[in-house]
């Protein structure tokens, strides 16, 4: 699946506040779910885990509906630089502490247009990492993307998209 084809995809499966405005309230969310997800990929603590490409996507949806709410459209990424797993995983981990923090200052200092294009580049950094992890575990984005795409259809045809845990 194309990255382009997703990010226009997730907007079917955008359940929750603020969701489509590009208002703080909706950063917030993202940002904090970002960082949730990013948390819950350094878990893993191995390029091999059978989690993997299922944490990389829950990234991806975050990262996908970001870029929604900044206008940002995603493109096939560069690969980043490949390094060992906990190496990449604390990269995410910094880039996702990166935009909670500039979404953090455009809450208490107010919306403006600097500081949202500041946080774009970190958001197509994500992305490369991503692609980066996928690529290193024997997979590839696109792949990512469509297990992604394909989960939560299943829940949206459930009626299953709202909730926590994996079992919905």
């Amino acid at each position: 699946m194309k990255i382009e084809h997703y990010q226009s995809w997730t907007r079917s499966t955008a359940i929750y506040p603020a969701a489509g405005t590009g208002e703080v309230a909706e950063l917030m969310y993202l940002a904090l779910g970002l960082a949730g997800e990013v948390g819950e990929l350094t878990q893993l603590q191995s390029r091999q885990h059978p989690e993997l490409l299922k944490e990389l996507g829950d990234v991806a949806w975050y990262v996908a509906r970001l870029a929604s709410a900044f206008n940002l459209t995603l493109s096939e990424p560069q690969l980043a630089v490949s390094t060992d797993f906990a190496t990449q995983c604390l990269n995410l981990a910094h880039l996702a502490g990166t935009i909670c923090n500039s979404v953090k200052k455009l809450y208490r200092d107010g919306d403006n247009p600097q500081l949202r294009a500041k946080i774009q580049p970190t958001l197509l950094e994500i992305v490369a990492q991503l692609a980066t992890l996928a690529t290193d575990s024997d997979s590839v984005l696109a792949d990512v993307l469509a297990q992604n795409h394909d989960k939560l259809e299943s829940r949206k045809s459930r009626n299953q998209l709202s909730g926590s845990g994996d079992h919905r």
